[in-house]
């Protein structure tokens, strides 16, 4: 079984939103178990109620926030992080997570990149990822992306999914489709 672990901050928005995203883009391999977790929460949080309602019936059944632990970054096979902050922490827990953990954003653009190359067209795909991702690591340039609080608020820096907890329906929107592209992206759906 190949584990995959997102993270954000709270483990209350972006990263469930992510593990449902990528359970879908990547439903056709039952191989995959997508699991999410925090980096700076304590464990019996809800899903954020708008996160839930944008998620609808795919929203993960009784979610509960849970903080990243070591185990859980040992037991993974890939880390995806939703700001390079969290990928540090990562790296900082488990310093040998380093070369499997990635933002999301970068590791979409890595993995449109690595298709492009042709070097992930093996049916068992995504058990590759961590090694062509890691291979790729720094010759792809990783995108802005635009605050979810509007254009005028202006660019995060690079590979950062910001946070719309708290910034209400708009916001958890804007963050929900950047997750879903950069979801699309990585299972090769775009």
């Amino acid at each position: 079984m190949f584990q995959m672990l997102v993270l954000c901050q709270a483990n209350v928005c972006r990263s469930p939103f992510a593990q449902t995203l990528l359970a879908n883009a990547l439903s056709g391999d039952p191989g995959v178990h997508i699991a999410s977790a925090g980096v700076q929460t304590k464990p019996g949080y809800e899903l954020c109620q708008v996160a839930g309602r944008l998620l609808g019936t795919a929203a993960p059944a009784e979610h509960l926030s849970r903080p990243v632990s070591e185990e859980l970054v040992m037991g993974s096979d890939l880390i995806l992080t939703m700001e390079p902050e969290h990928s540090a922490m990562v790296s900082a827990l488990c310093p040998s997570a380093r070369h499997r953990t990635y933002t999301l954003v970068e590791a979409s653009a890595l993995a449109v990149e690595a298709r492009a190359r042709g070097m992930l067209s093996d049916p068992q795909w995504v058990r590759q990822l961590p090694e062509v991702l890691n291979d790729l690591r720094g010759l792809v340039p990783v995108p802005e992306l635009q605050n979810p609080r509007g254009r005028w608020r202006g660019r995060l820096g690079p590979g950062r999914i910001a946070d719309g907890h708290g910034l209400g329906y708009t916001a958890h929107e804007r963050v929900l489709r950047q997750v879903e592209q950069h979801a699309k992206d990585l299972a090769g759906q775009s």
